[in-house]
């Protein structure tokens, strides 16, 4: 890999509820490469904001609940 990123943890703070759409022209306009989708409680995302997301050209990682405990005595955890 040739190329070093840079995104934010979520959409940009002056974005405020604006959504994705909004998020992306933000991210555009500061240069950036792109957001990391906070998933920490759940992955819940509107159908709507599912395509702007989709649809984006922008790169996107997913910061996602973690269901497997790999620190745990019990095998089947």
């Amino acid at each position: 890999m040739d190329t070093l990123n840079f995104l934010t943890a979520g959409m940009p703070l002056i974005t405020g509820n604006k959504g994705y759409k909004k998020a992306f022209e933000i991210l555009t306009e500061m240069d950036l490469d792109g957001l990391e989708l906070e998933f920490v409680h759940g992955v819940r995302i509107s159908d709507s904001s599912k395509e702007t997301v989709k649809n984006s050209s922008l790169l996107k990682t997913i910061h996602a609940p973690f269901y497997i405990n790999l620190n745990s005595k019990e095998p089947e955890k």
